[in-house]
């Protein structure tokens, strides 16, 4: 589901969000986005696992494991198109989730040259995934609000703050959840004003930025 608040209600809406100790914020991300270009945000790993048993000459037991590998994440997607005027935002999200939720072990009875059966394990992956893929157009004075409903859960360390923290650009790698935790989603999306001042004004500062761009008009 898809809502529309003011800046204010949006500022109260989180003030109030982050005082519950079930609340969990992955990220506050500034992102500057071309205007018409899609800016990706992904965090995948791959999970090994023993998907099957090859035979080999010579060896006891005449079977070696075969592994493979399961990819498991977040890619998020944002194609944003302002209009001329700078009034309306014009945006397409796209996010895959995918979660293994566990790897189920299963035996396999293998025979072998005496008659007799040799008893491997493989694992079964189990995994959970969720698709979003749509348009959405609003004031630019407005914020968007997207229910995800429930996904895999926010999870990091219990000593290290979720803001800001992991690997990647929006620390997507802390919420991949071991236990298949789930959790309701919420994604909210605000357009900040002109991005080519924010490049100038944060030219002498560390952080990564795109270059200037005649096409760059917009925040998030």
């Amino acid at each position: 589901q898809a809502y529309l608040v003011s800046k204010e209600n949006s500022a109260i809406l989180m003030a109030m969000l982050r005082g519950r100790t079930d609340f969990q914020e992955l990220s506050s991300v500034d992102l500057v986005v071309h205007n018409g270009q899609a800016q990706v945000l992904e965090q995948v790993r791959g999970r090994n696992f023993i998907e099957d048993f090859k035979p080999v000459a010579g060896a006891w037991p005449p079977y070696m494991p075969s592994t493979g590998e399961i990819q498991e994440g977040y890619r998020l997607q944002l194609s944003p198109l302002l209009s001329v005027d700078k009034q309306v935002v014009d945006l397409v999200v796209k996010c895959n989730i995918d979660q293994v939720e566990r790897l189920a072990n299963v035996n396999l009875d293998l025979p072998l040259p005496t008659g007799q059966t040799y008893t491997g394990q493989i694992n079964v992956p189990q995994v959970a995934s969720w698709r979003l893929h749509e348009r959405f157009r609003w004031p630019a004075d407005e914020v968007l609000l997207l229910s995800c409903g429930v996904v895999a859960a926010p999870l990091g360390a219990p000593n290290a703050s979720l803001l800001g923290q992991g690997t990647s650009l929006l620390g997507l790698d802390r919420i991949l959840s071991p236990t298949g935790d789930r959790a309701d989603a919420l994604l909210v999306i605000e357009y900040r004003g002109d991005a080519s001042g924010r490049i100038q004004a944060g030219g002498g500062s560390n952080r990564t930025a795109q270059p200037t761009s005649p096409l760059s008009r917009g925040r998030y």
